[in-house]
């Protein structure tokens, strides 16, 4: 997300990301009806078969979280590789900082309306990025720390080993953890895997993909095969208990159909030249539109709160449609919150770390020096 000629900058992949953010709204805000659920008992489990067709669309919307991310990572590794940049340190520390307050923020303003908090959630609060609050923020910053080192083996790589290896990757952790969650496979693993695998597309495939039938073609199987397989797991579902309770399986960052549609998209709106300054703005502050939204406090108190009234006041017979007009005014608040936050309190987060940055640089570089010595 840099913000150098943030006026300038070509608007197709920015409108994508924040179609990815929409995305992501939507799907947590679908998890806040399951909490509300969980917690009163006030409407089926996302993860169980169903005749409901409202509840079947709102298992859908479970795949938009996976998919977003995916549309974020893969505009991020598009970038990043073979980019020749440097990781920067500054802007890694400055990322951590903003979450920090952000949470500590909302950590205060539930303590200050007299909600309880309990110990588990106060000590996770002040350590959001270590005890990973946001798994995706935490994992977006161990793989920009290692970035540069995995350049460096790509440009390493013939054309056939960097093939080899990503067939190796695609097939364990898009094919056999897709199925069957093994290969010890995290969201680290997966984000290095698609890392390689965009640096592929990147290096060898660009005219392959510059052709719009090879996109819309993938799109299509992709969000066919992904609504194929929940209509069909729902189904055979409602005839076997095991797999009629395993529902939301599917809904993983494993998921090889998610990662086909989430590539055709960035493809397609890639080549989109155009030029938007507002489409740059909000799209810039997409880091600060998820921490604000998906806060910890956030979505397991308020949320799901706010789903409970509206089951007691006007029942769920419109659910659909309150999940997509809480999530459309969602997007707008958190957007409006986090462009006060980075006039304001970001500014002087980014003095505060250009300081703190001064004084860890030293320190860090004598340990490095005292390291090496030890032979």
């Amino acid at each position: 997300m840099e913000e150098h000629g943030i006026e300038k900058r070509q608007s197709g992949i920015e409108l994508l990301k924040i179609i990815g953010m929409v995305l992501i709204v939507i799907a947590h805000v679908q998890g806040s009806v399951i909490a509300a659920g969980r917690n009163w008992d006030c409407v089926q489990s996302m993860n169980t078969a169903t005749e409901n067709w409202q509840y079947v669309i709102l298992m859908m919307f479970g795949y938009f979280g996976c998919l977003g991310n995916n549309i974020f990572l893969i505009s991020s590794a598009w970038f990043l590789c073979g980019s020749g940049r440097k990781r920067s340190n500054k802007k890694m520390l400055n990322m951590v900082l903003d979450v920090w307050i952000i949470s500590v923020m909302y950590l205060l303003l539930f303590v200050v309306l007299g909600e309880k908090i309990t110990i588990k959630d106060a000590i996770k609060s002040f350590f959001p990025t270590i005890l990973n609050n946001n798994w995706y923020i935490t994992g977006y910053l161990l793989l920009y720390a290692v970035f540069p080192y995995l350049n460096r083996m790509i440009e390493r790589m013939t054309q056939r080993e960097l093939l080899t290896f990503n067939i190796a990757g695609f097939c364990l952790y898009y094919g056999i953890s897709f199925v069957k969650r093994s290969f010890f496979v995290n969201e680290l693993i997966l984000f290095i895997v698609m890392y390689f695998f965009i640096a592929y597309i990147k290096t060898y495939m660009n005219t392959f993909f510059a052709g719009k039938k090879v996109n819309y073609t993938l799109l299509l199987l992709g969000g066919g095969m992904t609504a194929g397989i929940t209509l069909l797991t729902n189904f055979v579902g409602l005839k076997i208990e095991y797999i009629g309770t395993h529902i939301g399986y599917w809904v993983s960052m494993s998921n090889p159909f998610l990662l086909m549609i989430a590539v055709a998209l960035f493809q397609i709106f890639r080549q989109k030249t155009f030029v938007n300054t507002a489409v740059n703005i909000v799209s810039g502050l997409s880091l600060y539109v998820y921490i604000i939204h998906e806060n910890l406090l956030m979505r397991t108190i308020l949320r799901p709160r706010v789903f409970y009234y509206i089951y007691t006041r006007a029942g769920y017979q419109y659910i659909v449609l309150w999940v997509l007009g809480f999530a459309a005014l969602l997007f707008i608040g958190s957007a409006m919150a986090a462009f006060v936050f980075k006039c304001t309190v970001h500014r002087l987060s980014e003095r505060i770390t250009q300081k703190i940055y001064g004084k860890i640089v030293p320190v860090y570089d004598r340990w490095i020096r005292l390291a090496m010595k030890i032979n």
